[in-house]
């Protein structure tokens, strides 16, 4: 007999499988990132079709099968409209839930980002501004929380304290270097003094501070470019939707 699971799970991903089924790539706060089979789901009569849309948050009856999950109920919590409606919004979900299908490991609980990713769709749902900031806070706080922060408080070389107005992030190193260290890795990139005081900021897993700060674009800026070449670094290839994250979410 097959055994009955119940989970909570956000939709990240989905392709189509053989004539009428789908796969789905489901984070849940169980189990962590799985695949679910959605049987019959492209029928124009599939009951569970609406509670399984992209990016909902659903409560999910599921069966183990040979290679997959199978959905057998699924009934949504929270659809959130108003993210789907407006267009640097749904950028936003999709470029967050690219990220975590692309960077989580397959059956592996992680329960705490789980409840971190609802928060920021939340925020998302809620308001339509400091997009930007937010996507950079997401960037951030999902490294830290799969083992991947980077050292922002001391050179990754010498391990001393930084101090002056010049420094580097080095993506091979995983952080910062310093003027000295700097030779330790010839791709490494110049960072502001100014960008590396906002992303220590914003490693925080608290993002009530967003209401409150304003941050020149072009800070914004060179922090999103080197969280996306750490990114890209880590993944080993480019995020499809990073392009369509643009400045103008500030």
């Amino acid at each position: 007999m097959n055994e009955f699971y119940r989970t909570k799970g956000i939709i990240i991903g989905k392709r189509d499988f053989l004539e009428a089924d789908k796969i789905l790539t489901v984070f849940t706060e169980d189990f962590g990132k799985i695949s679910v089979k959605a049987k019959g789901i492209k029928k124009i009569k599939a009951k569970l079709a609406g509670h399984l849309e992209m990016f909902n948050c659903v409560d999910l009856e599921l069966i183990k099968g040979r290679s997959h999950y199978v959905v057998v109920g699924a009934q949504a919590i929270k659809t959130f409209e108003n993210i789907k409606k407006d267009f640097d919004r749904t950028s936003a979900f999709y470029y967050t839930t690219e990220i975590l299908a692309k960077i989580l490991a397959e059956n592996a609980p992680q329960t705490n980002l789980f409840h971190f990713l609802l928060a920021i769709f939340s925020r998302l749902e809620e308001k339509n501004d400091k997009i930007f900031l937010l996507i950079l806070f997401f960037e951030l706080n999902v490294l830290d929380f799969l083992g991947f922060k980077p050292e922002l408080m001391v050179c990754v070389g010498c391990r001393e304290n930084i101090y002056g107005h010049t420094f580097f992030f080095s993506d091979e190193r995983g952080g910062i270097l310093c003027e000295t260290c700097q030779n330790s890795d010839i791709f490494s990139t110049t960072i502001s003094q100014n960008a590396l005081k906002l992303m220590r900021l914003l490693v925080s897993k608290d993002f009530s501070f967003i209401e409150k700060i304003k941050i020149r674009s072009d800070i914004t800026n060179e922090v999103k470019n080197i969280n996306g070449f750490f990114l890209e670094h880590i993944l080993g290839r480019k995020l499809r939707s990073a392009d369509f994250v643009t400045i103008k979410q500030i």
